[in-house]
Parts: C-alpha cells; structure tokens; sequence
C-alpha cells in the first residue's frame, strides 16, 4: 500500500521509519516555507495538490496535536476522503519500533502461537496497523490472509480497487480452521464483554512483549511498599524553591520529573524518584539527565535513540531503571491506568500521571500534588509556565497534552477511590479541580 504523510515534523518523521520511504509518495504540510520543497526525497505538497493528483492514496496523519488531528480530519470528511488513518491511533509499541524501522511481528505471532501458515486467518480492524500486519503475513507465506467484511463500506471499497488486499466474510472464514485477529482496540474490548472464544486473538497491543516488561523494578515495589505518603512535584510556576526546601527539610518521599533538575542550584531537594517520559525530552537533556545525582531515574523507553547512543554513560550507573509506556487508542477515551510498573504504564497526556502510576505501583496511600497548575498561557514551551526561568531553552519542546491530561486525572481520581487511596492537589491556584485541594504549607508545616 502507498501512501501520503500529512505531517513533517516529528512524528511524520516516525511514520517514514515505520512506513519506509518506498512506501510514500508524497507529504502534505501547510508550512508554507516547506511546500514545493523536498523531504526523505519526496515532495512536499498542500491539501489542494493531494485532492488534485494524488486522491488515489491513503493519508498517514503524522501530527500529534489532538485538536490539529481533529481539524484535519473535518476537512477530510468535507470532501468525503474516507482513505485516512491516524498515526497516533497505533500500538504504542508500533510507533516505538516504528522508529527503529523494524516492527516485530514476529515476536508478536510466536508468543500469540500464529504459527500455522495453512490456515484461514482473518483480520478484524481497519487501522494502519491492520494494513502493515497483513502485508507481513502475506509475504511471511501465510496463505489465506483476509480482511473480514465488517469496514465502512466506502473504505472497503477503497482497499478493494486500490489494492490487492483480499476480503471475506466471518463465516466464510470459519469453515476452515482458522484463527480472527483482532486488531482493534474497540472492537477487541466488545468481544472481551461477550466473550472471546479461542480462535479470536486480542491483537491491538505489543505490551505483552518480553521486551517490554522490566522486573528490576521489582525492588522498587519492595523498597517503597510500606511508607504511607509521596509528593510528586510537577513544574508549574506556582510552584516556589521554598516548597522544595520544605520536602527536603521533612524527608518526604518525592517525585521530580524532566528539567525540574534546573533548580538544584538554588535547592538541596533531590527527589527520591526522577521521572521522565518524553523521548524528546530524553534526547536533548540526556546527559544532564545521566549524571544526575538522586536515588533512582525512571526514564521511559519512549526513545530508542537515547537508550542507544548512551548505553556507555547509563552502564556507568546504578540506579537508571527503563519502563515501558503503552500507548494505545485509550488516549481518546478515557485512559487505562495501571498500577504494577514493572509492565508497563499507560501514557496520559504528562509525565504526571506516570508518576501516579509509579505511585500506584509502589503502594503509597496518601499522594500530594503539587505545582500542578495546568493552565497554560499561549505556547506550552514558554518559561511563564514554569517555575524556574530558562526552563525551556531554544531546543527544548514540549509534549505535554492538556486535551487528554484531565480525563487521565479523572481516572486516576477513579482508580484512587476504588483502591483506598487519597490524592490531594496542594498546588496554588491552577486549573486542576480532579482532587480536593489542600493547603500545601499545612501539609508540609516549614
């Protein structure tokens, strides 16, 4: 299948890596500095070129903006383009491998035991996922690989004149032995309410993955079980060196995350737990991040490249622990939480909610939030939405999603009533109305 990449910034930079370049035609941009120009040597064009000459191939919507992602698909439906998929709406672990230009389905098809070849396999999902699994199957020489008959039937019409992507019905496929792939989320989460028999295979995520599952952060959940409260401490500007000061002087247990190390000049507050998320992040404050003197650094493996290019500095330490982040279409729902790290944590708009997660994980009952304002004026990456100035530098770019942060409190909100479990905002002032507010200088008495 070919394609068109709406997007060239970072994520239309993953979807050529997980897509590859022979597979794409062209890319659509509204940058204006970059139309007519070239990119992975292929043109870069508008909207109205795509409609005018390249209608006959899919759109790979490569933005990580919820609402520029919302707005591109309006203008898609004005024009009734049904061919579009969303590069976001992936496995999270598709997008991650995607950047290393290898997908491993054949990891996946072992540990899920797809190993007959001869057998009918049906395909149930119309994701980008579900187009790039059967072309593996089709050419690992899996014989009778179909898409079951149950897409918008435009969109199956599409694949049928522009591919050779082959079409059946359920029931033709059950009259052979075979096995159903379910390759989307919400469709896989239907069947699991009425039952999923044993030749339907939940197949949307790669979490289950060996690669994935990091048990050295076991000892972490041994170390922190017994101690009752946390303080996980975000950068919003209300947020004063003083309130530093004041963990640190009552040895409360503690979480930093991403730059929040800028303020260690004016502080001796280290956080027991330093957490980061963005790969982005990762990347460019690597070596800070490395040599940071604190007890232990949570870094996500969101970023092969850092992992990579710093296996040397990480060797040289002992206290940096990898976990998995799962991304899945739960970012455009209500969130999944999870509350066992050493399997994964889902993503929920910011490295907060990792961090109510990770607190989940290690059993503290009491969590205190605090500069978590989440009212950003103009761009995320201004140094006014943050409590230390330089906060950003001229690289420095943020990921945070404030679209789905707040259903991703709600549920953590949910989860902690179900499980016991107080979580309270002692921030000053901000948006944030998830949690009961408590005063943070009454809480931690200087």
């Amino acid at each position: 299948m070919k394609y068109v990449i709406w997007g060239t910034g970072y994520y239309g930079e993953q979807a050529v890596k997980c897509l590859k370049e022979e597979n794409i035609v062209a890319y659509i941009d509204s940058d204006k500095k970059k139309i007519g120009g070239v990119f992975h040597s292929k043109r870069v064009i508008t909207y109205k070129q795509y409609l005018d000459f390249y209608q006959k191939y899919a759109i790979v919507i490569a933005i990580q903006s919820p609402q520029s992602i919302n707005e591109i698909v309006l203008r898609l439906d004005e024009k009734d383009i049904i061919q579009y998929f969303i590069y976001i709406d992936n496995p999270g672990e598709l997008i991650l491998e995607g950047k290393l230009g290898k997908i491993p389905f054949d990891e996946m098809l072992l540990e899920k035991c797809i190993i007959e070849k001869e057998i009918n396999y049906g395909i149930l999902g119309a994701n980008l996922f579900s187009m790039l699994l059967y072309e593996y199957l089709d050419m690992h020489g899996y014989k009778k690989v179909f898409f079951i008959t149950d897409m918008n039937p435009k969109f199956e019409n599409y694949i049928e004149r522009e591919t050779e992507y082959r079409f059946a019905y359920e029931k033709e496929i059950k009259s052979e032995p075979y096995k159903i792939l379910i390759t989307d989320r919400k469709i896989g989460l239907k069947k699991k309410e009425y039952g999923v028999n044993k030749n339907e295979i939940i197949f949307y995520s790669f979490s289950y993955l060996k690669r994935y599952q990091y048990p050295k952060l076991k000892i972490l959940m041994e170390n922190y079980f017994s101690i009752k409260r946390c303080f996980i401490v975000a950068t919003g500007p209300s947020l004063k060196i003083s309130d530093l000061d004041a963990i640190n002087i009552n040895h409360e247990i503690s979480f930093g995350m991403n730059r929040s190390y800028l303020a260690f000049e004016k502080t001796e507050w280290r956080p027991d737990f330093y957490v980061v998320t963005d790969g982005e992040v990762m990347e460019q404050n690597a070596k800070e991040l490395i040599k940071l003197d604190v007890r232990y650094k949570l870094f996500s493996d969101e970023s092969p490249l850092f992992w990579s290019e710093n296996r040397g500095l990480i060797e040289e330490q002992n206290n940096i622990y990898k976990y998995h982040v799962i991304r899945d279409e739960t970012v455009w729902e209500e969130p999944e939480i999870s509350d066992n790290i050493e399997n994964g944590i889902y993503w929920g708009g910011s490295v907060v909610y990792d961090c109510l997660q990770m607190a989940f994980s290690l059993g503290f009952r009491e969590i205190y939030l605090i500069g978590t304002d989440c009212n950003i004026e103009g761009s995320a990456r201004n140094d006014s939405n943050h409590f230390i100035k330089g906060y950003y530098g001229t690289n420095i770019k943020n990921h945070s999603d404030f679209t789905h942060l707040f259903a991703a409190y709600r549920r953590a909100h949910k989860y902690a009533e179900e499980h016991g479990i107080k979580i309270y905002n002692a921030t000053r002032g901000g948006m944030l109305e998830e949690f009961p507010r408590v005063d943070f200088d009454e809480v931690c008495k200087k």
